[in-house]
């Protein structure tokens, strides 16, 4: 036994200790409470969800959407594809428009009156007069009328047409033009109605962040103040220090000198919070 306790002995070493200022002291103990609390009263998180819910307003916005996506919207999109394809096929051409038809029934009406009951009544007037009713002079005189009647007629029909189409078209581009235009304007109610809705969902967010950061400040204050204090104090000047020699130990009492300074150390008070200051400040 002596043999192990004794034999190897090691090289001599020193070691100095730093002690604290009397303000250091009082500062340290000013902030250890807090730094204890903390240890055996871990922070809680805040009791409920801290992302604010969509409001009445939004869900009656986006519900209004969707109903004009559905609805009206749908509507306008159809007729203008629809138009869109009239003009490209059927609109083109007299016989598959009805615009154009009606409008060239129209201007060429008075000349076949008048044909009807002016032109041809005047020529059997005249053959009649000069008596030759029936005869081939009168329908000859009755067929160049009707000749010259197509031709107006044509002529009417052509102007009207060119002129009808025109319009129509000059009409229907600025319907198309515009009807995208005229689409998304069914949907400003209802984004309106979102958009006041999203106001009040931000309000009601940074409400919660504001209780949210509450809740976690007022349990990590204490211990904020204390870390602060606790590098107030050790940026102080320290106190006195001092220096010994250590003796150099065998293998054995070094063994043993270290398992008795463990359990010092162990049992000291503030040990604990000793370690927890020095991982704070680094």
């Amino acid at each position: 036994m002596g043999d192990i306790l004794g034999g190897g002995g090691g090289d001599q070493s020193s070691s100095t200790q730093v002690l604290l200022s009397p303000e250091q002291q009082k500062l340290i103990g000013l902030a250890q409470p807090a730094f204890e609390n903390i240890l055996q009263n871990t922070p809680e998180l805040f009791p409920t969800s801290g992302i604010a819910g969509t409001t009445p307003l939004q869900q009656a916005g986006q519900q209004g959407v969707l109903q004009t996506a559905a609805g009206p919207a749908t509507d306008s999109v159809n007729q203008l594809l629809q138009l869109q394809a009239f003009l490209s096929g059927p609109g083109l051409f007299p016989s598959t428009n009805p615009a154009l038809q009606d409008a060239i029934a129209g201007a060429v009406r008075p000349l076949q009156d008048t044909f009807s009951q002016v032109t041809l009544p005047g020529i059997a007037r005249g053959a009649q007069a000069g008596g030759a009713s029936g005869g081939s002079r009168q329908g000859v005189a009755e067929g160049l009328a009707a000749s010259n009647l197509q031709n107006l007629v044509g002529d009417v029909s052509a102007r009207v047409a060119s002129t009808g189409f025109g319009q129509g078209l000059d009409a229907a581009t600025k319907t198309l033009a515009f009807g995208p235009a005229t689409t998304q304007n069914a949907f400003l109610p209802s984004t309106a109605i979102e958009a006041v809705g999203g106001q009040q969902q931000a309000g009601q967010q940074a409400f919660l962040d504001e209780q949210v950061n509450r809740f976690s400040l007022e349990q990590l204050l204490p211990f904020l103040i204390a870390k602060d204090v606790a590098g107030i104090a050790f940026g102080q000047p320290t106190g006195a220090t001092s220096t010994s020699d250590i003796p150099g130990l065998s293998t054995g009492q070094a063994a043993l000198g270290g398992g008795t300074l463990g359990a010092a150390i162990g049992g000291a008070p503030g040990a604990g919070i000793g370690a927890l200051l020095a991982a704070v400040l680094a």
